[in-house]
């Protein structure tokens, strides 16, 4: 679905990869565009973020 809310969270969702935006921003955007769209599970179960990890060159 290609709706105004949706355009808003992939928007929103590379602004944070580029660093211009915070996740929790993005995170808001993509529940609302899920939520319009009917597809939103919910939030009852949440799965923590994994810390970023640093590799070895």
């Amino acid at each position: 679905m290609d709706t105004d809310r949706a355009r808003a969270a992939r928007k929103a969702c590379l602004e944070v990869l580029e660093g211009q935006r915070k996740a929790a921003t993005a995170r808001r955007a993509f529940r609302e565009a899920a939520e319009e769209a009917g597809i939103l599970i919910g939030d009852a179960v949440r799965v923590p973020i994994p810390k970023a990890v640093k590799r070895k060159r």
